[in-house]
């Protein structure tokens, strides 16, 4: 699990470096990922706790 804050300052002017990284233009962004590293699904939407752990369930 990582977290990560939206901006630098208290303006929501500046955004962090992990945002700029990893080119996200809005938010929440939630990225599954597999015990090999790599991205097995993105969420660029608000999602429900029950279809979370579904999908999480479906990669572990």
């Amino acid at each position: 699990f990582v977290h990560s804050e939206v901006y630098t300052d208290n303006t929501a002017t500046t955004p962090a470096p992990a945002v700029d990284a990893s080119g996200l233009t809005f938010e929440p962004s939630i990225f599954l990922v597999g015990a090999d590293g790599i991205v097995v699904e993105r969420f660029d939407v608000v999602v429900d706790v029950s279809e979370l752990r579904d999908r999480i369930a479906t990669i572990a």
